[in-house]
């Protein structure tokens, strides 16, 4: 069912502790794993704020991906909401 949704969203908890990370989330989310495979610069474990940034940019370019994706659409259909 959720294949057939082009974008929604998920919350996530993030906490920084001294020593750690954590992102708590009820599901997978595929963006964690492309920033910690490097996908959006550079990962290094003890900077948790970069990697923090690293997500937030994630998402965002995300977004803009599926907005402009939507546009196109948007254009192709003559101004019809497409589905």
């Amino acid at each position: 069912m959720y294949e057939e949704i082009p974008y929604r969203t998920l919350p996530i908890g993030i906490i920084h502790t001294e020593g750690n990370l954590v992102i708590v989330s009820k599901e997978d989310i595929p963006l964690c794993n492309d920033v910690l495979l490097g996908k959006y610069g550079l990962v290094q474990t003890h900077m948790k704020t970069r990697i923090t940034l690293l997500l937030f940019e994630a998402v965002a370019q995300s977004y803009l991906n599926f907005t402009d994706d939507f546009r196109y659409l948007w254009q192709l259909s003559g101004g019809k909401v497409p589905m």
